[in-house]
């Protein structure tokens, strides 16, 4: 599956997520985007397409119960937000499947 980061960012518009705030600064839809780019280098990971195989394990890994938690939650959620968006842009551009359940090993 190829994924691009334009369409991403497209999709998250179209979400009425904002851009840009009144004032002229990079809002939401840039900090999601600035934040799966941050877990991407963390993790290693090379590409869009390379993240949608592990996007649920980096959703349970960032969350609430996570070893990364804390990194999850920085910036007001910013981090585990933005990967639980990106799994939505999945499902609904891509018909993305996920797996009922996930465990640590």
């Amino acid at each position: 599956m190829l994924v691009s980061e334009q369409k991403f960012m497209d999709w998250l518009k179209q979400e009425d997520y904002k851009d840009w705030t009144g004032t002229g600064y990079p809002s939401t839809i840039y900090q999601y985007v600035g934040a799966i780019k941050r877990v991407m280098a963390k993790e290693n990971i090379e590409s869009l397409s390379d993240l949608t195989q592990h996007i649920q394990l980096l959703i349970r890994k960032y969350g609430p119960y996570g070893p990364m938690k804390e990194y999850g939650s920085s910036s007001h959620n910013t981090v585990i937000n933005a990967l639980k968006r990106f799994m939505d842009f999945l499902i609904n551009i891509y018909d993305f499947k996920p797996i009922k359940k996930m465990y640590f090993v």
